[in-house]
C-alpha cells in the first residue's frame, strides 16, 4: 500500500552540494601566502542548507555587527631547531587531509603542537581538518587558538565563519567573519562561495549572487559557487538567467557526469523535466553516480516502488553517506509504511546534515504514525530553545507542533516568528500548516 508523499525533493542549496561536491576540483589558495595553509576540500565543505521557505525579495545587507575581538595571547617564539620539524608535520598533515586521511593528518598537526603550541599555521590547519570530520565545536577551539596566538590569520577568521554558519545558522557573525577574512585575502574563492551562503541565510540575494559569481571567477572550476548562482538567480525570479546558469556550468565541466547530473537536479527544480531526463540519462552512461541514480529514482512512478528502491540503495553502496539518497529513500520507505526503516534514514540525515530542514518534517511524520507524539514535541523544543533567532527553525518547529495538535505551542511559536520576522510566510499563516517541498 502507498500513499502520496508529503516530501518531494530538497530545496536546491541543500541537494546539489552533495551532488557538486564530487568531481571538481578545490579552488586553489593564493600563491602569495603560506603554503602551509590547508585546503578545505570540497567534498566536506557543503554549502549550508538554504532556506525552506522564503519571500522572494532583495534586502539591502546591514552594516557589520561591532564585535569585539577575542582576547589575544602573546606569542611566544618557537625554538629554532623545532621549527623545520614543525613544518614538515603541517606539510605532511595538509598532504594527508587532502587525501581524505583526516585521522593521520590529526594526529600530524597535534604532534607539531606537542612540539610548538604557538604554530598558528598548526591551529589554524588543526581547524580545518576538524571541519572536514565535521566536529565543529572542536574546530572552533582549534580556529580560537590560532587568532589568539596570530590575530587576524585569514584561515582562522574564514573558518569561524564557516563553524557559526553550518553549526549556529548565524549568518550576520559568519557575514562579518568572512568579511574580515576578505579583508586580509580579497581574492578566496571559498570565502566568497560562504560568505555568498550567509547572505542567502539573510535573503541578502544581490550580495549573494556577487559572491557566487565572483567564486566562479576566481576559481571556475569549482563546482559549488555554479549552485549557488543558480539558487539565487531562482530566487530572484529570474528563470532565463538560471537556466542560463546551468549550462555555463555544463560548459565548464563538459565531460563530467556527476555534474551532468548536478545539472539535471536544477533543471528539474524549475520544471525542466525532458532536459533534466536526458542529462540524467546522458550521466549515467557515462558512469553510474550517486546523483544521477537518485535523480533516476525520484522519476519512478508510484507502481516503480521496488526499482526505485533498487536504484536508491545502489546509490548508497556507491556513497554510503549520500544525504539525498538517504533522504529519498527515508521518504519511499515512509509511504510505503516501512516505519522503523525510514526512521534509521531519517536519522541519519539529521546526523549527517542537522540543518537539512525538511529531515525534521519527515521524521516528524514517522514518529507520529508510529504514535510516538512525544517525541515530536521534543524535537519542536529542541529546535526552538537551540534556534530561538531563525525564521526557518521555528517555522519548522510550528509545523512539527501542529502535526500533533500541539495548536496553543504552535500559536506560541508563529507569535515568536512574528517578532524577529514579520513578513516571514509562515509567520501569518492560518490553521495546521502542511509543507509540501518540490
Amino acid at each position: 500500500m502507498h500513499r502520496s508523499s508529503l516530501l518531494t525533493g530538497a530545496g536546491l542549496l541543500l541537494v546539489l552540494p552533495f551532488a557538486a561536491a564530487q568531481a571538481q576540483d578545490s579552488p586553489a589558495e593564493p600563491e602569495t601566502h603560506d603554503p602551509r595553509i590547508m585546503m578545505v576540500p570540497v567534498e566536506t565543505a557543503e554549502s549550508p542548507p538554504a532556506p525552506q521557505i522564503r519571500v522572494v525579495r532583495d534586502i539591502p545587507a546591514p552594516a557589520e555587527p561591532d564585535y569585539e575581538p577575542l582576547p589575544s595571547e602573546s606569542e611566544t617564539a618557537p625554538q629554532p631547531d623545532s621549527m623545520p620539524v614543525v613544518e614538515s608535520l603541517v606539510d605532511r598533515a595538509n598532504n594527508l587531509a587532502n587525501e581524505g586521511k583526516y585521522d593521520e593528518a590529526l594526529a600530524e598537526l597535534d604532534a607539531a603542537i606537542a612540539i610548538d603550541s604557538n604554530d598558528v599555521w598548526a591551529w589554524a590547519n588543526r581547524g580545518t581538518t576538524l571541519v572536514m570530520m565535521n566536529r565543529l565545536d572542536e574546530a572552533e577551539e582549534a580556529f580560537d587558538r590560532a587568532d589568539a596566538i596570530a590575530p587576524g590569520n585569514y584561515v582562522a577568521l574564514r573558518g569561524r565563519g564557516y563553524v557559526v554558519l553550518q553549526r549556529d545558522r548565524d549568518y550576520d557573525r559568519a557575514t562579518y567573519l568572512f568579511n574580515r577574512s576578505l579583508e586580509l585575502v580579497p581574492d578566496n574563492a571559498w570565502t566568497h562561495f560562504y560568505r555568498g551562503a550567509a547572505h542567502y541565510g539573510n535573503m541578502h540575494f544581490s550580495a549573494a549572487l556577487a559572491d557566487a559569481e565572483r567564486a566562479i571567477a576566481l576559481s571556475p572550476t569549482w563546482g559549488l559557487p555554479y549552485t549557488m548562482q543558480f539558487a539565487v538567480l531562482r530566487m530572484l525570479g529570474r528563470q532565463d538567467d538560471a537556466i542560463a546558469a546551468v549550462y555555463e556550468m555544463l560548459t565548464a565541466f563538459p565531460d563530467n557526469p556527476t555534474m551532468q547530473a548536478a545539472a539535471g537536479e536544477m533543471l528539474r527544480q524549475i520544471g525542466e523535466y525532458d532536459r533534466a531526463d536526458a542529462l540524467n540519462a546522458q550521466s549515467l552512461e557515462s558512469e553510474e553516480t550517486p546523483m544521477a541514480l537518485v535523480n533516476l529514482a525520484r522519476s519512478r512512478e508510484i507502481d516503480e516502488a521496488n526499482q526505485k528502491m533498487r536504484e536508491l540503495n545502489r546509490a548508497l553502496e556507491i556513497e554510503p553517506d549520500f544525504v539525498p539518497a538517504l533522504m529519498e529513500r527515508g521518504e519511499t520507505l515512509w509511504a510505503d509504511y516501512k516505519l522503523r526503516e525510514a526512521l534509521a534514514d531519517a536519522d541519519r540525515v539529521i546526523e549527517l546534515a542537522p540543518n537539512w530542514l525538511p529531515a525534521y518534517y519527515l521524521r516528524g511524520n514517522i514518529l507520529v504514525d508510529l504514535e510516538r507524539e512525544a517525541e515530536v514535541a521534543r524535537m519542536a523544543g529542541d529546535l526552538v530553545e537551540a534556534h530561538a533567532d531563525d525564521p526557518d527553525v521555528l517555522g519548522t518547529a510550528m509545523v512539527l507542533y501542529d502535526m500533533i495538535n500541539y495548536r496553543t505551542r504552535a500559536g506560541e511559536v508563529r507569535e515568536q516568528l512574528k517578532a524577529i520576522a514579520p513578513d516571514h510566510p509562515m509567520a501569518n499563516a492560518q490553521g495546521p500548516i502542511s509543507i509540501s517541498i518540490n
